[in-house]
């Protein structure tokens, strides 16, 4: 199933991802500026990715892509903290091409990803009193619905890859969006 197979050969940079010094910060001395600076981040990489990969996904019902856009709940959770961080608009922002269903599908499959991991976010969070309430909504991901939204987009990865190199391009989408979203956390121009 394609579903086992992305997450053996994405282990690699989902790690690396995981251990970007803006999300490791969450786990031990909170700063509120490094925060700020993970939601503009994520926010800005966010919203140009779904511009990419909503379209290949209107006509598939099942997959309620309306619910998956997630970028707007990271601009919320930016409005709701105390300070904003803005950051020069020199960046150039670097995105894997996402010109068919497999490989909007490879993206999707990081997004989704992230709100299975977004909950461990969460309650470290809550624990100096961030809440989805106050800028931790978007690593809430879909409260109790999370699980069940999960399972719906496995379903969705296992069917629509029917050959091998369709499968091979939703993993290495996925790859570039692990490794392209690492690199664009840690540009600091």
């Amino acid at each position: 199933m394609l579903s086992a197979k992305i997450k053996e050969q994405t282990t690699g940079s989902h790690r690396l991802l995981e251990s970007h010094p803006l999300f490791a910060s969450l786990n031990g001395r909170f700063d509120e500026q490094q925060y700020q600076l993970l939601l503009h981040k994520l926010y800005t990489y966010y919203s140009e990715l779904e511009k990419q990969y909503v379209p290949f996904f209107l006509d598939q019902p099942l997959l309620e892509i309306e619910k998956r856009q997630r970028a707007h709940i990271l601009e919320k959770d930016r409005a709701n903290r105390p300070q904003r961080v803005t950051l020069s608009a020199n960046q150039k922002l670097s995105l894997p091409v996402l010109d068919s269903i497999w490989k909007a599908t490879g993206a999707l499959y990081v997004i989704e990803g992230s709100t299975l991991g977004g909950k461990f976010i969460c309650q470290s969070l809550a624990q100096i009193g961030i809440d989805p309430s106050n800028g931790a909504a978007y690593f809430s991901g879909y409260g109790e619905e999370t699980g069940k939204m999960w399972k719906s987009f496995l379903q969705f990865l296992n069917e629509v890859a029917t050959t091998e190199e369709q499968e091979q391009e939703v993993i290495t989408t996925a790859e570039q969006v692990f490794s392209t979203l690492y690199n664009w956390l840690g540009r600091n121009d």
